[in-house]
């Protein structure tokens, strides 16, 4: 089961030792997918796909750099929500802050989850449920601040979604941090410099839904949290 939930996307190819690297670095991951199973309350973490890109995005007030995963409705896994993560990041985070990266994601799966479960149940029966960060497109992009904001704005409370432990380490890649400086100069010299795939990043996301795929166990629990907020 675990190996259906880590899909390594091969397209485009990509050299050899790359991909020997990569394969090592997913068994890794597997691994850890199961570990994170086991600390989010019930929850499976989301499929995850590692892509063979390097994501970059440039802000209006100079700043920006590599993006290590977002989340996204694949085109692989029959339109669900999924975590991604670039191969680049992959090999050259540790294996702390590639966990934050993959907690700091799901804080993301959750918030879309619950949203579009609000729109389809407002859409007509049998209609195609259609959802997108509609804010976004003029906003995000403004400057690092802003970035962040919004952000923020699209995750769920982490103390009520993870546990401490990742709390800590979605901490970890939310803030500045010299490790992750690190790891982005390691990408630049290992995969940017080398002439592999890098792509701008698009970061507002809009397209139909499979909602038969939303993870009822996230919307139940939800629920509960609602119940238990004093009114």
């Amino acid at each position: 089961m675990k190996d259906r939930r880590v899909v390594i996307v091969r397209d485009p190819e990509i050299p050899l030792d790359i991909g020997a690297a990569v394969a090592g670095r997913a068994r890794w991951l597997r691994d850890e997918v199961e570990r994170l199973d086991a600390e989010l309350d019930g929850i499976d973490f989301p499929y995850v796909e590692v892509m063979p890109v390097c994501w970059v995005h440039s802000l209006r007030d100079g700043t920006g750099g590599p993006v290590p995963g977002r989340v996204t409705i694949s085109e692989h896994s029959d339109r669900r929500l999924v975590v991604q993560v670039t191969m680049p990041a992959l090999l050259e985070y540790d294996d702390d802050l590639l966990t934050g990266v993959l907690a700091h994601e799901y804080l993301h799966v959750v918030h879309m989850t619950i949203d579009i479960d609000r729109v389809a149940a407002a859409a007509p029966p049998g209609s195609p449920v259609r959802w997108g960060l509609q804010d976004a497109a003029n906003n995000y992009d403004r400057s690092w601040r802003n970035y962040r904001r919004l952000d923020a704005r699209w995750q769920v409370s982490p103390r009520n979604w993870l546990s401490d432990r990742l709390q800590r380490l979605a901490d970890l890649v939310e803030r500045p941090n010299p490790r992750v400086e690190a790891a982005i100069e390691r990408i630049k010299q290992s995969w940017v410099t080398r002439g592999l795939p890098v792509e701008k990043i698009n970061l507002v996301m809009t397209g139909s839904f499979n909602t038969r795929s939303l993870d009822t166990r996230i919307l139940e629990r939800a629920i509960r949290l609602r119940e238990q907020t004093p009114r």
